[in-house]
């Protein structure tokens, strides 16, 4: 069953919704207006506890910011809809990212996720959940989507 794999180590896609309009003030990437919509963040879980126990800590709205996607999380206009897992044992989360910018996926703050890597953004507006399903096929990388309702059951027994 590809829900098991969630519990090794990989790189992931958040489909975050917001809510409302948001201000944040993200460390030194100063303060960002972000419109009500659909948003994606790529990211990757290679250390110890692997996607599941990265994935659960952004589930999570009571926990200390460390990342620039703590910002968004935290937030109550934030509602994880969807995870994309791609089981790996290398570092995608830049070769995703780069598609994403050269395909024309707007980043509405730049540098967002991406202060270690030479990438624009790691933080993508969703146009549709088609067209990144056909990018990631065209990178011939395998890949599951679970749902917040799966998440739930798994990070919050």
């Amino acid at each position: 069953m590809q829900i098991n794999k969630i519990h090794s180590k990989g790189s992931y896609i958040l489909l975050c919704e917001l809510l409302r309009d948001v201000r944040l003030r993200i460390g030194s990437l100063g303060i960002h207006d972000l419109k009500k919509g659909n948003y994606i963040y790529i990211g990757s879980a290679l250390g110890p506890g692997g996607l599941c126990s990265r994935i659960c800590r952004h589930l999570k709205k009571n926990k200390r910011v460390w990342w620039h996607i703590d910002y968004l999380t935290t937030r109550p206009e934030c509602v994880i809809r969807l995870v994309i897992i791609i089981p790996s044992k290398n570092r995608l989360e830049c070769v995703i990212s780069k598609k994403l910018y050269e395909a024309g996926f707007r980043a509405p703050i730049h540098k967002f996720g991406s202060m270690d890597c030479d990438c624009f953004s790691h933080l993508f507006l969703m146009e549709s959940i088609e067209r990144l399903k056909d990018l990631l096929s065209g990178l011939n990388l395998d890949y599951f989507i679970v749902t917040r309702r799966e998440l739930m059951k798994i990070c919050f027994k």
